[in-house]
């Protein structure tokens, strides 16, 4: 009986994703060009505080190729503009690209 609960979970998990994800390309797909960058900003910001272990290598590897040029400082802000980029480009990526054809409507 525990075996068959966790399969039901997985498929619940599995759905409700696919369900969230959807409903988040439909509302960027819907987004003005201008809001895209705003919004993914604001994405890769949540993305740069929920992150953490992602946000650690990215510090370490800033750190190991620029440590003796930058500051701490300027290290960080190199990462916090990383992640902001990242969540501007999967905005744009999912405003142009239709899940169900698989075509691009921006190319």
């Amino acid at each position: 009986m525990g075996r068959r609960k966790s399969s039901l979970r997985k498929i619940f998990e599995v759905h409700l994703g696919n369900l969230l994800f959807k409903l988040w390309t439909f509302w960027v797909r819907h987004l003005s060009l201008e809001s895209l960058q705003f919004y993914g900003e604001k994405l890769g910001t949540i993305a740069l505080y929920l992150l953490r272990k992602r946000k650690k290598t990215a510090l370490g590897n800033l750190h190991l190729a620029l440590g003796g040029e930058k500051s701490q400082e300027e290290i960080e802000q190199i990462c916090r503009n990383s992640f902001k980029n990242i969540g501007k480009d999967m905005m744009e990526t999912v405003h142009c690209f239709d899940f169900q054809k698989t075509t691009s409507k921006c190319l």
